[in-house]
């Protein structure tokens, strides 16, 4: 049997490499849908303090909705600042395009109003289009 050749360039990365390259030039910030929700819980023996009122927690998930449906995983303590960050990147994004939408609303109008009047000063002068 003939060994295979290896025909790839000798400077391409793998990509798991290339991943963690761009990464580093470039940190994305991840955004997540969402909220975080703390919630207290009983664990359901007779003795136990969160029998009396006194529940166990607080316990942090991540909840978000698709299509209508509510979604919720656990989150760890660990996990909180990342899953704060992308929420809060998110909602940035958001504000962001919305400031831009009523920015292009605005021109879109003040266009409007010039064609308005350009069409008023044309029909005054005998003109039709």
């Amino acid at each position: 049997m003939t060994e295979k050749k290896d025909t790839r360039k000798p400077n391409r990365l793998p990509r798991a490499r290339a991943k963690n390259i761009s990464a580093e030039i470039s940190p994305k910030m991840e955004s997540v849908r969402g909220s975080l929700m703390a919630q207290y819980k009983s664990c359901g023996r007779d003795n136990c303090r969160c029998a009396r009122g006194y529940k166990h927690g607080p316990f942090f998930y991540h909840v978000w909705y698709v299509r209508g449906r509510r979604h919720k995983r656990y989150a760890r303590k660990a996990d909180l600042g990342r899953i704060e960050s992308g929420i809060e990147a998110l909602r940035a994004q958001k504000r962001k395009r919305q400031e831009e939408a009523a920015e292009i609303k605005a021109l879109l109008r003040e266009n409007r109003e010039t064609h308005r009047r350009l069409y008023a000063i044309l029909r005054l002068g005998g003109i039709t289009i």
